[in-house]
Protein backbone atom coordinates (compact mmCIF):
# COMPACT_ATOMS: atom_id res chain seq x y z
CA UNK A 1 0.00 0.00 0.00
CA UNK A 2 1.25 3.76 -0.81
CA UNK A 3 0.86 6.52 1.51
CA UNK A 4 -1.60 7.59 -1.22
CA UNK A 5 -3.89 4.65 -1.03
CA UNK A 6 -3.56 4.82 3.14
CA UNK A 7 -4.85 8.66 2.81
CA UNK A 8 -7.33 7.37 0.23
CA UNK A 9 -8.20 4.82 2.60
CA UNK A 10 -9.32 6.88 5.71
CA UNK A 11 -11.09 9.24 3.52
CA UNK A 12 -12.91 6.51 1.48
CA UNK A 13 -14.00 5.28 5.32
CA UNK A 14 -14.76 9.22 6.42
CA UNK A 15 -12.86 8.42 9.78
CA UNK A 16 -11.18 11.54 11.48
CA UNK A 17 -7.59 11.01 12.31
CA UNK A 18 -8.46 10.47 15.66
CA UNK A 19 -10.84 7.61 15.28
CA UNK A 20 -8.25 5.74 12.29
CA UNK A 21 -5.44 6.12 14.29
CA UNK A 22 -7.45 4.50 17.36
CA UNK A 23 -8.68 1.96 14.91
CA UNK A 24 -5.47 1.47 13.64
CA UNK A 25 -3.56 1.04 16.98
CA UNK A 26 -1.03 3.56 16.26
CA UNK A 27 0.38 7.31 17.60
CA UNK A 28 -0.50 10.10 15.67
CA UNK A 29 3.42 10.45 14.80
CA UNK A 30 3.28 6.92 13.76
CA UNK A 31 0.38 8.41 11.02
CA UNK A 32 2.35 10.96 10.45
CA UNK A 33 5.11 9.24 9.01
CA UNK A 34 2.90 6.66 7.00
CA UNK A 35 1.30 9.38 5.04
CA UNK A 36 4.71 11.91 4.36
CA UNK A 37 6.47 8.31 3.20
CA UNK A 38 9.15 7.92 5.82
CA UNK A 39 7.74 4.30 6.83
CA UNK A 40 6.46 2.22 4.96
CA UNK A 41 3.05 0.71 6.36
CA UNK A 42 2.89 -2.43 8.45
CA UNK A 43 0.85 -5.28 7.77
CA UNK A 44 -0.43 -5.60 10.84
CA UNK A 45 -1.91 -1.93 10.01
CA UNK A 46 -2.64 -2.96 6.53
CA UNK A 47 -4.45 -6.14 7.65
CA UNK A 48 -6.64 -3.79 10.27
CA UNK A 49 -7.64 -1.36 7.14
CA UNK A 50 -8.98 -4.23 5.04
CA UNK A 51 -11.01 -5.19 7.95
CA UNK A 52 -12.54 -1.81 8.14
CA UNK A 53 -12.99 -2.04 4.71
CA UNK A 54 -14.56 -4.91 4.98
CA UNK A 55 -17.00 -3.92 7.41
CA UNK A 56 -18.11 -0.76 5.09
CA UNK A 57 -19.14 -2.52 2.64
CA UNK A 58 -21.32 -5.07 4.34
CA UNK A 59 -22.99 -2.09 5.46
Amino acid sequence: MTKDEYKQARKDLGMSVDSWVNALDISISTHKSLCSGRRAIQDRVLKRIELLQQKKSKN
